[in-house]
C-alpha cells in the first residue's frame, strides 16, 4: 500500500508539473492524490465496492481542496484537478475498447456501466462538497454581520477581509490608485484632443 501511495504522489506531482501548477503549489497538489489514493485503497480493504470507495476518496479530496485553497488564498482546481487524478477510471475506459474489439459485448457492457458509474460518483462527490462549502462560507452583508453566524463586525475592522483576500484599507488604497490613474488618463487625453484641434 505505502508503495502505490508513494507511486501516486510522484506521478501526480510531475502530472501536476505538466498541466503548469504554480510550483509553490506542486507539492500539496501531489499531497492531495496521495491522500486520495490512500483512503481509496483503505475503502476497498475495508469491504467496499469499487464505485463507493471512489466516492468516499472524491469526498476527501474535494475537502482537503477547498481548505488548501482557502489558507493559500488559490483556486480549488490547482488541488482538485491533479489529486482527483489517480481515481479517473482510465482502466476501465480501456477495458471498455478492448473487450469491443474482443467482441465480449458482456464484458464491455460491464465495464461501461461501472466507469459510468465511477465519473458520476466522481461528480457528486465533488458537487456535495462544493455545495457544503459555499453553504457554510456565505459573504458578509452591508451591514458587516456575518450571515451564517449572525454575528457583526465592525466596520473597517482588520479582521475582516473581502473574499479576493484584501483588508478593507488595502481595497481603500486600491480605489484611490485606480482613480489617480483615471484621472490622468483623462488628462491626457483631453491635451490630445487640444492639440489635434490646434
Amino acid at each position: 500500500m505505502i508503495v502505490q501511495i508513494i507511486g501516486a504522489f510522484i506521478a501526480v506531482l510531475s502530472i501536476a508539473l505538466a498541466l503548469g501548477v504554480p510550483r509553490k503549489f506542486l507539492v500539496y497538489s501531489a499531497i492531495v492524490a496521495a491522500i486520495s489514493w490512500c483512503v481509496y485503497l483503505i475503502s476497498l480493504e475495508s469491504g467496499l465496492d469499487l464505485v463507493m470507495s471512489v466516492f468516499i476518496a472524491t469526498l476527501v479530496i474535494a475537502f482537503i481542496s477547498h481548505t488548501f485553497a482557502r489558507r493559500f488564498k488559490a483556486p480549488v482546481t490547482v488541488f482538485l484537478i491533479p489529486g482527483i487524478l489517480p481515481l479517473v477510471p482510465g482502466v476501465g475506459t480501456y477495458r471498455i475498447v478492448y473487450y469491443l474489439i474482443q467482441e465480449d459485448g458482456a464484458k464491455a457492457s460491464f465495464n461501461f456501466t461501472q466507469t459510468l458509474q465511477v465519473a458520476g460518483m466522481i461528480a457528486i462527490g465533488i458537487f456535495i462538497m462544493d455545495t457544503l462549502f459555499k453553504f457554510f462560507q456565505k459573504p458578509l452583508s452591508k451591514d458587516g454581520s456575518c450571515k451564517e453566524a449572525g454575528t457583526i463586525l465592525p466596520q473597517g475592522s482588520d479582521n475582516v477581509e473581502s473574499s479576493a483576500g484584501y483588508s478593507p484599507e488595502e481595497e481603500k488604497r486600491m480605489e484611490q490608485e485606480l482613480r489617480a490613474r483615471a484621472e490622468a488618463l483623462r488628462k491626457k487625453m483631453k491635451e490630445r484632443e487640444k492639440d489635434g484641434l490646434g
